[in-house]
């Protein structure tokens, strides 16, 4: 499906999380479900809405202008 996507600058996917590809981490510590961060080093980022010490960085899930400033910057389309 990628190949029909071409010549995309960036293509987003969800799901794959046992893919190795980079990722963001969306966790809610409502779920009550562990991070997978701490077992995935694919996980570039985690998008949440609670204050956690992990050792990537931290975005604010309720701020997608941020959480797409990320992705732009770590894949380096910025300028796309």
């Amino acid at each position: 499906q990628l190949a029909r996507l071409a010549p995309a600058d960036l293509t987003l996917v969800e799901g794959f999380k046992h893919e190795p590809i980079p990722k963001i981490e969306v966790w809610r510590r409502e779920t009550g479900k562990p991070l997978l961060q701490t077992e995935d080093a694919h996980i570039k980022a985690v998008a949440c809405d609670a204050a956690l010490t992990i050792t990537v960085p931290q975005l604010d899930l309720n701020d997608p202008a941020a959480v797409v400033s990320f992705m732009l910057t770590h894949t380096g389309t910025e300028s796309c």
